[in-house]
Formats: C-alpha cells, structure tokens, sequence
C-alpha cells in the first residue's frame, strides 16, 4: 500500500513548489539582465554615442508607437511616438542636433515619421543641400530636405522593416532605455 498525502498537504506542497519555481525564474531573469545592462555599459564606454547602437526589426506598427526587437541582444519593447514628441533629446543624432518630432501618421500598417531640426550654420553641406532621399536599408523610405534654417527629415516605416536604435543602460538601478536613431548615424 503506497501511502499518499491528503489533498489539503498536496495543494500545499504544490503551491510552495511553484512559489519556489516563480522565484528561480526571476533570479533567472534578473541576472540575465544585469548581465546585459553590465555587457552594454562596458560597450558604450568605447564609443561616442550614450550607447550602443544596433539595428531592430519592427514588429508592430500601431497608433501610438512602434514596437520592435532587436536581434542581436534579444532587447525588445515599444517606441512610443507621444512620448518623444513631448520630451526633448528622445532621439539619437551623431551630429548633435536636436530633432523634434514634428507629427507622425499611421497608414495601412505603416508609420510616417516628420521630423524637424534647426542645421548647424557652420556646415557646408547642409547649406548647399537641396533634397537628398537616402535608403540605405532598402527598407524604409527616409528624405531629408533643407529650406534654409530648418531641416525635414521623413521616414516611413512598415512591419518587418529594419531601423536604427539606441541602447542606453543604466546601471542603477539595471535598466534599458532605446531610442531611436535619426539618419546618417
């Protein structure tokens, strides 16, 4: 005769089993993070950039952001458009200038980004620049035109599309901000 527990000690058992399996998959999870907060800390500090920047797939275009993955960290999360147009600096530029998000449209499962930025009066290129279409993905449709003082850069992005991004860690508390990347980083 095999002797088993009530059910009351097996409901017990069962629930403090699960407990101890909730917290293992947390610690899990924890240091897998702060692994990865520690990796790209210790990356960044070689560049110039405030982080490290890589490519993500977009997976989801919906009305109030875009949602992507990155796969070369396995990072992944949601763009939200208000937010960058409300806050400043929620972009990266390798030229130091700020751009705002001017408006964005969602159409058919694709996003239309309009952004705007004051040039640099010192640079030549800019001042000589009339219109200029770059696709260097062959993915996303991005122009830049330049009217004298303000610039216009215009992206449209789908499902599936690569775009640029901007890992930021920060060691304390271990956190992962992304922002995303203007053209020409």
């Amino acid at each position: 005769s095999i002797l088993v527990p009530a059910p009351e000690l097996l409901a017990i058992m069962a629930h403090q089993c699960n407990l101890r399996k909730d917290a293992a998959k947390k610690a899990q999870d924890a240091s897998s993070k702060l692994f990865l907060v520690n990796y790209l800390a210790a990356t960044a500090l070689r560049t110039s950039a405030p982080g490290v920047i890589t490519q993500a797939i977009v997976t989801k275009v919906g009305e109030n952001g875009i949602s992507f993955v990155t796969p070369l960290f396995g990072v992944d999360g949601i763009i939200y458009m208000d937010r960058i147009a409300d806050r400043k600096n929620q972009v990266v530029s390798a030229d130091g200038r700020k751009w705002k998000l001017h408006l964005w449209s969602v159409k058919q499962a694709s996003v239309t980004l309009v952004w705007t930025a004051t040039p640099d009066p010192k640079d030549q290129l800019a001042s000589k620049l009339s219109a200029l279409v770059i696709d260097d993905t062959r993915h996303a449709v991005v122009s830049l035109q330049h009217n004298g003082a303000v610039e216009t850069v215009t992206q449209t992005y789908c499902i599936f599309n690569k775009i640029s991004v901007c890992i930021i860690p920060e060691t304390s508390p271990p956190d992962l901000t992304v922002k995303l990347v203007m053209p020409g980083v």
